[in-house]
């Protein structure tokens, strides 16, 4: 299940707005946080695409253990590792499905 990082900031949003016990210095540290936490996470996801794109295309460059000289994959098997690397390096994976 993803993570839903508007939700935890709506849900962090109320639950800070909602204590009026908290002092502005409360709230410059909640903030601030907070966007360590989505920094981080952002970080997190943007190399574990990178690590992705990186693994498919080695797969579409491997050679057969057994033959060096012969391709373990074919020539669309290659290419389909190569279009999926691309569409993932282009974030068209993330795109919602109507």
């Amino acid at each position: 299940m993803p993570i839903d990082l508007a939700d935890i900031e709506r849900r962090i949003n109320e639950g800070i707005y909602g204590d009026d016990r908290m002092t502005n210095a409360d709230f410059d540290d909640a903030f601030s946080a907070l966007a360590a936490l989505l920094a981080e996470l952002e970080t997190a996801a943007h190399k574990e695409r990178q690590n992705v794109v990186a693994w498919l295309r080695r797969e579409a460059s491997a050679m057969h253990p057994a033959e060096p000289d012969r391709a373990m994959l074919s020539y669309w098997e290659r290419n389909l590792l190569l279009v999926f690397a691309a569409c993932i390096e282009r974030g068209e994976h993330l795109r919602e499905v109507e």
